[in-house]
């Protein structure tokens, strides 16, 4: 499969899964962010989700499988992408009516933290 079918397939599916999980975790969730970091031998999945409660940070342990089959798609994603460079991180921005949009950064590996943190939101940094 070329590589952009199967970004676009890797990626679609992700979002499909995130929305699932969302789902499960606040059935009124109107918006939610998933955050891919990749770096050589080291990968992290983040996400946090707006809803009636405010911003919360899912709790990854809670949500093991996802998290866990999210992280095992990262590097597949990353080598997908017809790129000189690849992606440091992946910033999923998901919406409840399903229209969502994926953004990388090939620079900057800090870029899009999710935390609550340190005076943090819990949305991802610089956004």
């Amino acid at each position: 499969m070329p590589d952009q079918t199967r970004n676009a397939a890797l990626t679609v599916e992700l979002v499909k899964a995130f929305a699932g999980e969302m789902a499960s975790i606040d059935p009124t969730w109107q918006r939610a962010f998933l955050r891919l970091a990749a770096e050589p031998g080291m990968t992290e999945v983040k996400a946090s989700l707006v809803g009636t409660r405010g911003v919360e940070i899912v709790d990854v342990i809670a949500h093991k499988p996802f998290f866990h089959w999210a992280n095992g798609i990262v590097e597949e994603l990353r080598d997908s992408l017809p790129s000189a460079s690849p992606f440091k991180v992946a910033l999923v921005e998901l919406n409840a009516d399903f229209s969502y949009e994926v953004k990388y950064e090939f620079d900057n590996a800090r870029r899009w933290a999710i935390s609550k943190l340190n005076g943090g939101s819990g949305l991802p940094s610089e956004y």
